[in-house]
């Protein structure tokens, strides 16, 4: 056992004046991510590209990769359509950090960004707007909307209908190899992927009811490779 506390990694967006103006780096989190990890008996670590990989892998148990803007379109070869996206920095840490949870078998929950760029990374492909690219989709931007979970995941059931909170105009295309569709939207965009240890979910259950259920399965498969259960 690594230690007494089963500690949760989460990465924070990184904001370079775009949001907050007045200064010129500051790193953010929704209060939702530790609040819930708390809540559900373990330690939220939020981590930062200044701590060594070695430690991280040390300390946590599981790693959440949190939302953010858009995916700078030369990371994934497509094209920017909004002004912001996310900055390299964060992009291309987080490209380590998924590596080397990929190596260490360390679990791994993507959140809408997070998901979008685990998919990126592994051959996976985006749509860059979702209403250019599927009209007469749903309005995925700031809302609620239904997910039908097709195969069991994270502590919900295949056929299950659930609500979840949607905030994102970009989603996944085409899954990498490997990767099972496990939720989509009734227009069909992709909601719920997973390999092995590694989950996404397009949506932020942090926000919704499924929080619970879907972090709690979550910390269960950390304890379980964290030799803890």
């Amino acid at each position: 056992m690594k230690h007494d506390w089963l500690v949760i990694g989460v990465t924070p967006a990184l904001d370079e004046g775009y949001k907050l103006p007045a200064s010129r780096s500051t790193l953010y989190l929704r209060r939702e991510y530790t609040k819930l990890l708390a809540e559900l008996g373990v330690v939220p670590l939020i981590l930062t590209a200044d701590m060594p990989l070695s430690y991280i892998m040390e300390t946590c148990a599981g790693i959440v990769i949190s939302g953010g803007e858009d995916i700078p379109a030369e990371v994934y070869g497509g094209e920017n359509t909004r002004d912001v996206v996310e900055p390299m920095e964060r992009v291309m840490w987080e490209l380590l950090l998924i590596d080397r949870c990929q190596k260490d078998s360390l679990p791994l929950l993507g959140v809408c960004y997070g998901m979008q760029l685990i998919a990126m990374h592994f051959g996976g492909t985006l749509h860059a707007d979702i209403a250019r690219d599927l009209p007469g989709s749903l309005d995925h931007v700031s809302r609620e909307h239904e997910v039908l979970i097709r195969s069991d995941f994270l502590g919900l059931q295949a056929g299950e209908s659930v609500t979840v909170a949607s905030r994102h105009h970009q989603s996944v295309q085409n899954l990498p190899s490997g990767y099972e569709l496990c939720g989509a939207a009734p227009d069909g965009v992709v909601e719920a992927i997973q390999c092995g240890d590694i989950y996404g979910t397009q949506w932020h259950p942090e926000s919704d009811t499924t929080g619970p259920r879907v972090y709690a399965a979550f910390i269960e498969r950390c304890r379980k490779a964290d030799g803890t259960e």
